[in-house]
């Protein structure tokens, strides 16, 4: 639970660093009305679709690994955070508790990677 919590934190924050560096007001305005849920799921839905329309003004080495460092690790650690904080009477495993503790520190890393980007780099307009 609290390697899930410390992951929505970070994401939390990338999503909001992502808004701040887009440059045109209105689609600004667009994304932080689309990110202004108070589920976690719905406000990285938004954020996602914003982030793939800007892909490839994102430099390679930041680009290539987003499928597996960011998204594929962000959906592991949710998706065991919700069995184990939520009352499923299903049992969290030791493998899935190693797991979680193997991929969250290259996970955390780059998604202040990401941070660090967006906020020395103004995102031209989104097309979500």
């Amino acid at each position: 639970v609290t390697i899930g919590c410390a992951s929505e934190k970070a994401m939390l924050l990338l999503i909001d660093g992502f808004g701040e560096a887009i440059s045109d007001d209105t689609k600004k305005a667009k994304y932080k009305k689309d990110t202004s849920f108070w589920m976690i799921r719905s406000k990285y839905r938004a954020f996602r679709a914003a982030l793939d329309s800007v892909v490839a003004h994102i430099p390679k080495e930041l680009r290539d690994p987003l499928e597996s460092q960011l998204h594929g690790a962000f959906e592991l650690i949710r998706r065991t955070r919700n069995e184990a904080g939520h009352p499923t009477g299903g049992l969290i495993t030791r493998a899935e508790v190693l797991t979680n503790q193997g991929v969250f520190p290259s996970y955390c890393g780059y998604v202040y990677s990401l941070i660090g980007h967006f906020s020395k780099k103004d995102i031209p307009g989104t097309q979500y």
